[in-house]
């Protein structure tokens, strides 16, 4: 699938399996090397808001 994130609530901190589920549903790609973030349907990085969210680093 590729499009935003949808059903997700950005106020919980996922770990690591949660992002290989919502890559393998929804399509986020997860880059273990640069450790960032984008949506595969433009490319766009995530903001720091969602890495901080995702990452658990408030």
């Amino acid at each position: 699938y590729k499009g935003t994130l949808v059903g997700v609530d950005t106020s919980d901190k996922v770990n690591v399996l949660d992002f290989f589920r919502i890559e393998f549903w929804v399509g986020l790609e997860y880059d273990i090397v640069t450790q960032k973030h984008y949506w595969s349907y433009d490319g766009s990085p995530l903001d720091d808001t969602w890495k901080a969210q995702i990452f658990g680093n408030t």
